[in-house]
């Protein structure tokens, strides 16, 4: 029994128990570190959005947009407000990156380089889609807005849903890095040449059938002046 007990504590006693000691009290160290800079660069992500909320306010953005009848075309979402969580997403992913870095974290600090590599893409896409929402939602308000443009409703509906298709199909790869816009792309198409189709023979019917009672009446005008010539023939 001495035999095993023996080597066993002779083992247990060369543990460098201030090694142990001084390692924990190290990761308790960066820990702390951590989290303190991650609630500062929250703090100021938090100020840097409130700044710039204020500056549009001054500005007065939001009012620019309403103005122009672009308020609702952000699908609930404001100009103001997107700038805002992108600014404060940069701004504390920035914060910590730098804190998983300074404490040596280095499973965090890849994947937060990661984010903050994608953060620019991120605003890319974000900027086509914003903008094709917004280009799509003028000029639909235009055309419908229009009484000498025929189908006015259908034509601006389709005019939106064309440039916000085309917004999406190219920023989609950058919000979703790897996503395949082929099918949307081809669905599209053949969605477009449908409706364009169905506009041409609702016009053509509609053309014709005017045309016909623009005719009728022609008719019966000029038969109702001629009348007495034609009983005479009779």
């Amino acid at each position: 029994m001495t035999d095993v007990i023996g080597p066993m504590m002779t083992q247990f006693n060369q543990i460098d128990y201030s090694m142990i000691a001084t390692n924990f009290v190290n990761s308790l160290i960066s820990i702390f570190f951590f989290i303190l800079v991650a609630i500062i660069g929250y703090i100021i992500a938090k100020i840097t959005g409130w700044l710039w909320k204020y500056a549009a306010g001054k500005i007065k953005l939001e009012p620019f947009m309403k103005q122009h009848g672009l308020h609702d075309a952000l699908l609930g979402w404001t100009l103001t407000g997107i700038i805002k969580f992108i600014l404060e997403l940069w701004i504390f992913m920035l914060f910590l990156g730098w804190a998983a870095q300074m404490s040596g974290f280095l499973f965090l600090t890849a994947n937060i380089q990661g984010i903050i590599n994608y953060i620019p893409d991120l605003v890319k896409g974000l900027t086509i889609l914003v903008i094709a929402m917004l280009v799509g939602d003028y000029i639909t308000d235009r055309i419908k807005a229009s009484r000498v443009t025929p189908f006015a409703k259908p034509i601006g509906t389709l005019v939106e849903v064309v440039i916000v298709y085309i917004g999406v199909v190219m920023a989609l790869p950058l919000v979703l890095p790897g996503a395949n816009t082929i099918i949307l792309e081809s669905t599209f198409m053949t969605a477009v040449n449908a409706f364009f189709a169905a506009i041409a023979i609702a016009i053509g019917l509609g053309g014709a059938i005017a045309i016909g009672l623009g005719t009728k009446d022609t008719v019966r005008v000029v038969a109702k002046k001629k009348q007495k010539d034609l009983e005479k023939l009779i």
